[in-house]
């Protein structure tokens, strides 16, 4: 018996010419070549193992009989690679000339022609191919079930096997990943089964590092044969287990000051697979205390002194305990504080002093100032009642403090002075002199 992609000469360039002139529809016309030996055209087919094939007789009017046949008038003879056809119980031939196969099998690969009252027809070359059986996807040395999801966990290695049993020739196999073409991190063999006259083929993939922006991604192997109107294929969808990502929110958002008696809201939301669920947490001196939360939310409807403090996002995971950063949570007084400059500028004369004057006000006023300046940065912060160099400050009343310096010997020149209260935005201020 004669296999296909296993012969020499004539046989192995039509299958080479059919693979590349393959359509999606079996038994059609794929091409004609050239019959070396008769110059006649030569119709070729691609035809399954296993299917009917019929083979019309077909002779132009014009062509002439060949010398020396003996063939009576209307005798229709059928040669396969120049031997003449027997029939039996799987090919006959109806009254029309129609050569009929019950079921083709790979020896009838070859060429095929019709002599109808000694004239030859046109000669057809065959090619039998065998379909391989459906892909299947081994994971471990076990054969994974239809559309199964693969469980594996973040930064560990992921290698499937895709295994192709039949076919002739040896089918051809691509991997895909999320719809991306990784068949360049794959490797293919195909072994030959001399007793089926068919190929086992089998290809491996490698996912070097399993990630989590691989979760739910489907990993196909892909299969096209010539004996195939469409591709096959087997699939698998990826499951990354991975540990916890938190995400944060506020309202107001952040940057806004937090009164005493207002609301503030904290979201957390955790990334993780499997989902764990998030818990927040206060940080006292006597360690972490969980506070009423629910869905990742903490709300604080009405804020008090006792809420200042710092917060973070907690949960308890399949792979441990984990935690956010943490955030400060600053509850101001009630009411409104403003800081104003009575001078944003001074020019001042050598020898002389130069004074810088904040004013506090409020509605109600505070009780008392907390109040800081900030000279340039090579300063050090001075708060009133105390001196640096020769800088000094002091309050003059409860709600005012001025910053006087004496510059007999240094001279500044667009140097910013600062000044600032706890919970307020730094305000600049510019001390000249010339």
């Amino acid at each position: 018996m004669r296999y296909l992609d296993r012969g020499v000469g004539r046989r192995e360039a039509a299958y080479t010419a059919l693979v590349i002139n393959a359509t999606k529809s079996s038994g059609e016309a794929l091409m004609e070549v050239a019959d070396g030996s008769s110059g006649r055209l030569v119709e070729e087919r691609m035809v399954v193992r296993g299917q009917e094939m019929l083979l019309e007789c077909e002779v132009p009017d014009h062509v002439t009989p060949v010398p020396g046949d003996d063939s009576v008038q209307g005798e229709v003879r059928w040669y396969h690679d120049g031997i003449r056809v027997r029939i039996d119980l799987r090919v006959s031939v109806m009254w029309t000339g129609r050569l009929m196969f019950s079921h083709a099998v790979v020896a009838d690969s070859g060429v095929w022609w019709c002599r109808r009252s000694g004239r030859p027809g046109p000669h057809i070359r065959i090619l039998v191919v065998v379909r391989p059986e459906h892909p299947y996807l081994v994971y471990g040395g076990a054969t994974l079930a239809v559309e199964a999801r693969l469980t594996t966990r973040e930064g560990h290695k992921l290698t499937l096997d895709c295994v192709v049993d039949g076919g002739n020739p040896k089918p051809h196999l691509t991997w895909l990943l999320a719809s991306r073409d990784v068949t360049t991190a794959s490797q293919v063999h195909s072994v030959w089964r001399e007793e089926d006259g068919k190929y086992l083929t089998m290809s491996n993939f490698t996912l070097a590092t399993a990630g989590r922006d691989h979760h739910n991604a489907t990993v196909a192997c892909i299969v096209t044969h010539p004996s195939l109107p469409h591709p096959a294929s087997a699939t698998v969808t990826l499951n990354i287990q991975y540990s916890p990502d938190f995400r944060l929110r506020r309202w107001p958002v952040w940057g806004t000051p937090v009164r005493k008696g207002s609301a503030v809201s904290l979201l957390c939301h955790t990334d993780a697979n499997p989902p764990s669920t998030p818990t927040w947490v206060k940080e006292t001196e006597d360690g972490a205390r969980e506070v009423s939360s629910s869905g990742g939310w903490l709300n604080l409807t009405r804020v008090v002194p006792e809420d200042r403090g710092w917060y973070k996002c907690a949960t308890h995971h399949l792979f441990g305990h984990f935690a956010s950063h943490s955030i400060f949570i600053n509850v101001l007084g009630s009411g409104w504080v403003q800081v104003v400059a009575v001078n944003s500028s001074v020019v001042t004369v050598g020898g002389g002093s130069a004074v810088l004057a904040a004013r506090v006000c409020g509605r109600p006023l505070p009780s008392s100032l907390d109040l800081t300046w900030l000279p340039p940065n090579h300063l050090t912060p001075i708060v009133p009642g105390h001196s640096v160099d020769r800088l000094s400050a002091h309050n003059l009343t409860w709600e005012e403090s001025i910053l006087e310096g004496q510059e007999s010997l240094i001279e500044w020149e667009h140097s910013l002075l600062e000044w600032k209260t706890v919970g307020k935005d730094v305000t600049m201020l510019q001390w000249l002199q010339s």
